[in-house]
């Protein structure tokens, strides 16, 4: 599990400590008091003036009475990610698309994607993407995510046809496991059905480009759902990014257990054990997680392929009693009247893109949100 930098659980010793803080305590004790706690932790005691006996619990009381100052640092620190730290880890995250053939070159050299009629669509630069995620009209929202944890970035080259996402995850799943690097979160080797790397139900298959698969819905409902399809999206010339999603998510990747989930700035962690349409309405009524939105199956695609590249981990391991499947709500199959669903398969040896009824209950089916 990675620990959150600005989660709340654990909070920096600058931040509460005054052996750290000595800005902080003259500021607010005044220069004599600082002077002389100075001296109560340097490492010449026999020079120092003698300490009023309850100074480090007045430096204590002093910083504890400043909830204010805590929680600004917190904010720095979340508006210094999305300045500094996020152009860092888009970069990372382009290389190991880059290496794994998620994304092509084009005949001028510039990296990016190809959709079904061979159209192009040029990675944006980490410029680009610092200036939509500090714009002056959504930074302090993307401030409070941060805060709760979505500090890991996902780039989906979602102009990519589905079933190259299906075919290139699969080629890499093969390498991994021949390499020994497939396994579990706890640790456990995983086994592989060699000729079925990625298990995709026959609707899904093809769903982008065959339009079963609609994006971006109001409701699950067949026939007022508003969604649009693939090519629709990209033709629409408002998208932030065209030809890819370029997201926030947690830097966990676990999808918890019901009563397993924790508390990071006011926000549960999203717990498994509702269904999809329950997961779309906390999505659309709950404040907690306003601005947040479900994944699509090219999101999960690229999540897994990253994550088994990056570390050897196979996520949403359903069977290890600890992570969930997730419900893919950034979709929907109106024909079916069914929400895409994907998760590693222990009993198949596979990762599996499924189908769930918006109404069907799955104890070990939970959701994974992003913000974009």
């Amino acid at each position: 599990m990675y620990q959150n930098p600005f989660s709340e659980l654990i909070t920096p010793a600058a931040e509460t400590d005054p052996i750290q803080n000595q800005d902080l305590i003259r500021a607010l004790l005044g220069e004599e008091t600082a002077e002389e706690f100075a001296g109560l932790v340097s490492d010449q005691p026999k020079t120092m003036r003698q300490p009023r006996p309850n100074l480090k619990a007045l430096a204590d009381a002093a910083l504890g009475a400043q909830p204010d100052l805590i929680a600004s640092a917190s904010e720095k620190r979340a508006e210094q990610f999305l300045r500094d730290e996020l152009k860092i880890k888009f970069q990372q995250q382009a290389e190991s698309l880059t290496a794994m053939r998620f994304l092509k070159v084009n005949q001028n050299g510039e990296l990016g994607n190809f959709d079904n009629s061979l159209g192009f669509y040029p990675l944006p630069t980490p410029e680009q993407v610092v200036a939509h995620f500090t714009a002056p009209e959504k930074i302090e929202f993307y401030k409070r995510k941060v805060e709760q944890g979505f500090t890991r970035v996902l780039i989906t080259p979602f102009a990519t046809p589905l079933e190259s996402f299906v075919g290139q995850t699969a080629r890499l799943i093969k390498r991994q496991k021949a390499a020994g690097m497939l396994r579990a979160q706890d640790g456990t080797r995983l086994e592989l059905y060699e000729s079925k790397p990625v298990w995709v139900w026959v609707k899904l298959q093809n769903g982008d480009h065959s339009e079963e698969l609609v994006y971006n819905v109001t409701e699950f409902d067949w026939e007022h759902h508003e969604g649009k399809t693939k090519s629709q999206l990209l033709a629409d010339s408002t998208q932030p990014f065209p030809g890819f999603h370029i997201q926030l998510l947690q830097e966990d990747l676990t999808v918890p257990r019901e009563g397993s989930g924790t508390t990071i700035k006011d926000r549960q962690v999203i717990e498994s054990g509702k269904t999809a349409e329950t997961y779309f309405d906390i999505l659309q009524n709950n404040r907690i997680y306003f601005g947040e939105h479900g994944l699509t199956p090219e999101d999960w695609l690229t999540l897994f392929a990253t994550t088994l590249h990056e570390t050897g981990i196979a996520i949403d391991d359903c069977a290890d009693g600890i992570n969930s499947a997730t419900y893919l709500t950034g979709c929907y199959l109106p024909a079916s009247r069914t929400v895409p669903i994907a998760y590693w398969s222990r009993r198949d040896g596979n990762a599996n893109l499924n189908v769930s009824g918006s109404v069907q209950l799955g104890s070990n089916n939970g959701l994974r949100t992003a913000v974009s």
